[in-house]
């Protein structure tokens, strides 16, 4: 069989829920490949590398894009490392949800109080999704003890936020925390599997995606969010964590973005 030809990598800063129809697809992330059949629905984290390759020449996919965060940082679904594949009864529900939410959220004229309802009548159908999400096998969200222990870290975490475009240093984070240096340093490894650091670095990199992927700024402008005073040290940056430049990704994203009916 000859090399199949996949469309450009995709890499999005949030989760991508997907029904196909029409043809199978391939969906091929760096660790596996994932088929798809027609009526069943796909899940990809956020930050997952990933390229589509149709079986057939007609196919149809919904997209709804989604970000499942508590407190700025605890992604509910985090435990979701690779795609999931859904059955297609499973398939068909997300199809109608998709149709109702994107009905709802082009609604454009709507004013006064039929615009509060369609609000509420939108926030319904995405929580009856996340319940959906819920009941899937192999699909767990964050429990009470992981929700208690990243509300313990949040004044950290807050600080992080608010100084992605300057410095921190570790001292002022375990001070916000009454602990010592040390203690900080191997709880907040133990909690995020990561080091203070190199966690600010993510956040930097995550933040910069999701700029990327969802405004007008120029790779300047973002860079500068990021604390990067020159773009050439933000192209830099970003290309080390994330093998492209800031400019592929954008050019990317808004060529994924632009596939999304919304």
């Amino acid at each position: 069989m000859a090399n199949p030809l996949y469309v450009t990598p995709l890499n999005q800063p949030f989760w991508v829920i997907t029904r196909v129809t029409g043809c199978p697809l391939y969906i091929e992330t760096d660790e596996a490949k994932y088929s798809v059949e027609p009526g069943q629905a796909l899940i990809i984290p956020a930050h997952t590398r990933y390229r589509i390759k149709p079986l057939g020449r007609e196919y149809v996919t919904h997209w709804l894009n989604m970000n499942l965060i508590l407190f700025d940082h605890l992604d509910l679904l985090h435990t979701l490392k690779t795609p999931y594949v859904t059955t297609v009864s499973a398939g068909n529900k997300i199809g109608r949800l998709h149709g109702e939410i994107t009905g709802l959220m082009n609604r454009e004229h709507a004013r006064g109080r039929a615009s509060l309802i369609a609000m509420l009548q939108l926030k319904r159908r995405i929580y009856s999704l996340l319940e959906l999400i819920m009941s899937f096998p192999d699909v767990n969200f964050a429990t009470v003890e992981e929700i208690g222990k990243f509300e313990r870290f949040r004044p950290v975490l807050s600080h992080i936020e608010r100084h992605l475009a300057g410095n921190i240093k570790v001292s002022r984070l375990a001070e916000l925390m009454y602990i010592s240096n040390s203690h900080f340093y191997k709880e907040f490894q133990e909690a995020f599997g990561l080091p203070p650091m190199q966690y600010f670095s993510q956040q930097r990199l995550r933040k910069a995606q999701y700029l990327l992927a969802t405004t007008d700024l120029t790779i300047k402008e973002i860079g500068n969010r990021g604390g990067y005073g020159n773009p050439y040290s933000f192209n830099r940056f970003f290309k080390s964590m994330h093998g492209s430049s800031p400019g592929q990704y954008k050019k990317t994203a808004a060529n994924s973005m632009h596939s999304i009916p919304f």
